[in-house]
C-alpha cells in the first residue's frame, strides 16, 4: 500500500489496487467506521485524490484507465462508481454521497473539469403541518460519454443521459437527456443531437 497514504485501521477494510498504478502527486484514503472497499483497476493514474470513508459498509470503484483527481466522500452504505475510461481534468472534483444508502455512478469514458455532485442538501427541510421531509437525498448517475464542464454543480436525483454535454457554471437539478448540449441554472437543453470527441477536430 506505499502508493496509497493510509489513515484508519486497514485491517478493518477490504482495498485493492492494480500493481500499475500511477500517483502524480498525492493519494491519501481517510478510513472510519469499518467494513469499506476500494477498488482501483488496471492502468489507472491518481493526479491528486482523497477518498473520505465517514462511516461503514460503503464502497468506491474506480474503473479501468481512469485519472481521477479531487475529493471522494461517502457516508454509511453509500456507493461511488466511476466507469472505465473517465478523465477527471480538475482536482478540484468533489464527490459526495452526503446521506444513508446514497450513491453516485459516473459512466464509461466521462470527462469532469471541477465538477461537484451532491447526493443530499446535508440539512432537512421539514413541512411544519405533517413533520415530513421534503427535501429527501436521492441518487446521481452520469452516463457514458458525458461531458461536464467547468464548475457544474450536479444535485440530487439526476441523471444525465448519454452523450450529453453540460455547459461551464451550469447548475443541474433535473434529468437531461441524451445527446443534447445543456447549460444554464437550471440546466436546460438548448440544442439536440449533438455529439462530442476528446480530441479537437
Amino acid at each position: 500500500m506505499d502508493k496509497i497514504n493510509i489513515k484508519g485501521n486497514l485491517s478493518r477494510h477490504n482495498l485493492f489496487y492494480s500493481n500499475d498504478l500511477v500517483v502524480k502527486a498525492r493519494f491519501e484514503v481517510d478510513l472510519r467506521g469499518r467494513d469499506n472497499s476500494l477498488k482501483v483497476e488496471e492502468g489507472v493514474t491518481v493526479t491528486n485524490l482523497k477518498v473520505l470513508y465517514k462511516g461503514s459498509n460503503s464502497s468506491v470503484s474506480i474503473g479501468r484507465n481512469c485519472r481521477v483527481g479531487g475529493i471522494i466522500i461517502v457516508e454509511d452504505n453509500c456507493n461511488v462508481v466511476i466507469g472505465d475510461g473517465t478523465k477527471i481534468n480538475n482536482n478540484a472534483t468533489r464527490i459526495h454521497c452526503g446521506e444513508f444508502g446514497t450513491s453516485i455512478k459516473i459512466g464509461a469514458n466521462c470527462l469532469l473539469a471541477n465538477v461537484r455532485f451532491r447526493t443530499s442538501d446535508q440539512h432537512s427541510i421539514v413541512d411544519q403541518h405533517t413533520g415530513e421531509r421534503l427535501n429527501k437525498a436521492c441518487d446521481i448517475e452520469i452516463e457514458d460519454n458525458v461531458w461536464l464542464a467547468e464548475e457544474v454543480n450536479v444535485y440530487k436525483g439526476v441523471t444525465i443521459a448519454t452523450g450529453s454535454v453540460v455547459a461551464a457554471r451550469s447548475t443541474v437539478t433535473k434529468s437531461l437527456p441524451s445527446h443534447c448540449l445543456c447549460a444554464g441554472t437550471p440546466a436546460k437543453v438548448v440544442k439536440e443531437h449533438i455529439s462530442w470527441d476528446h480530441k479537437k477536430l
